[in-house]
């Protein structure tokens, strides 16, 4: 992760257009990890269960590469924050909220069908999960590699 940050600061570019295209790069992994796990989930289920959620799988696959490419920019937007525990827990729920919120698209559809009640769920689940995951990711930006013994040199 170190290697790719550092390759992203060496281009001649702003350090703000790294951390975007860093973080849309994320956003797109997560977003095709979760599209093969939906993905088998349909090819593997009961189709009338999701059917009677409502939920079809390009609104799921939309949904998701939606909150990837959106999460991925507003990460690599609000990245500079990571430089503390509490930024990467900022970080995390910025990652969460589109995610959370593509959710909701794909199972109520158009947000004037949302409820209040799955709206606060979804702000909800994203502030505790992207919480817990941006702080237990974050690392001290000035951690120095492990140190080599004089055994362990060539």
């Amino acid at each position: 992760m170190r290697a790719v940050q550092r390759a992203a600061r060496t281009r001649a570019e702003p350090r703000i257009v790294g951390d975007v295209r860093l973080g849309i790069g994320w956003g797109l992994a997560f977003a095709v990890g979760f599209s093969l796990i939906a993905l088998a989930s349909f090819a593997l289920g009961d189709p009338r269960q999701f059917a009677r959620m409502g939920v079809t799988p390009a609104t799921t696959l939309a949904a998701y590469l939606f909150g990837g490419v959106v999460g991925g920019t507003l990460v690599g937007l609000v990245r500079p924050l990571a430089r503390w525990r509490a930024g990467a827990g900022v970080v995390g729920v910025v990652a969460c909220l589109p995610l959370s919120l593509g959710f909701l698209v794909a199972m109520d559809g158009a947000p004037s069908h949302w409820t209040a009640r799955r709206v606060v769920s979804g702000v909800v689940t994203a502030l505790l999960l992207g919480t817990a995951c941006g702080t237990s990711w974050w690392e001290p930006p000035d951690a120095d590699p492990p140190r080599r013994s004089r055994s362990d040199q060539p």
